[in-house]
């Protein structure tokens, strides 16, 4: 596990910390973001205890785990608009049924995939959105970008 540097903890004891990087993306749960270019700023960072990170990422590297934040409400249910999700970047191809951040033509987008005989089922959790399908002859339309780990809420209340 890649581990970026310790810092002192209340206790006293040194704590070795595990960084995740804050990617300035939008991911559409939805009809999809267009993609205006291939550099993606890398904005801020969240830290994690080494034990942290090992319940939440597994044996992952810090360099694969990233931070992204979601538009839209074709997931909604499972992940909401302006929540994070935590992906996993070095997933760049299908592994099995699961919700993936990918591009399709020039759009980009969150979405449960599930393979359906010989064609790749694009779902919504949101049961508002239908699904859709990318066939062979999509193939070269079609990118995997990460696998979504982990969705988290993001909620304010005001009290003033």
């Amino acid at each position: 596990m890649e581990l970026s540097k310790s810092y002192v903890s209340k206790s006293g004891d040194s704590v070795e910390h595990y960084r995740v990087d804050v990617m300035d993306i939008r991911a559409s749960a939805g009809p999809g973001v267009i993609v205006t270019g291939d550099y993606i700023e890398t904005i801020t960072a969240v830290e994690f205890t080494t034990e942290q990170a090992r319940q939440l990422f597994g044996g992952r590297i810090s360099e694969v785990i990233k931070m992204i934040t979601i538009s839209g409400d074709s997931m909604a249910g499972t992940i909401n608009p302006g929540d994070q999700a935590f992906v996993d970047v070095s997933v760049n191809a299908f592994n099995g049924d699961g919700v993936y951040v990918f591009v399709f033509g020039n759009t980009l987008h969150v979405k449960r995939l599930q393979m359906m005989k010989d064609k790749l089922a694009v779902l919504s959790d949101n049961e508002k959105y239908k699904p859709w399908f990318i066939e062979a002859g999509d193939e070269d339309q079609f990118h995997i970008v990460a696998q979504v780990l982990i969705g988290q809420t993001v909620e304010y209340r005001r009290f003033a």
